[in-house]
């Protein structure tokens, strides 16, 4: 995580250095409150609706027309609702 996050970082235009991937992400831990640490290398986000709202704008940018059988099969799960939803958008 902290590799691909560190990535990211070093493309912000800013004056000063680009912040440390551990860092910002503790920073995102314990200040901002949007992920929690799993353990080992992963993080998790804190409110369900991130993780719904990303899986939705993840399946739209993935070609969603040749996954269409896999999210038909979907429909009704409690879970694929929101993301369904945020899919449509």
């Amino acid at each position: 995580m902290h590799t691909a996050m560190q990535k990211w970082l070093d493309t912000l235009n800013t004056r000063e250095t680009p912040p440390d991937a551990p860092l910002f992400c503790d920073f995102l831990v314990k200040r901002a409150g949007l992920l929690v640490e799993s353990g080992g290398e992963e993080y998790l986000f804190r409110h369900k609706s991130f993780r719904e709202y990303l899986a939705g704008v993840q399946l739209k940018e993935d070609r969603p027309y040749e996954q269409l059988r896999k999210l038909v099969t979907h429909f009704g799960d409690d879970w694929w609702t929101e993301p369904l939803r945020f899919f449509k958008l």
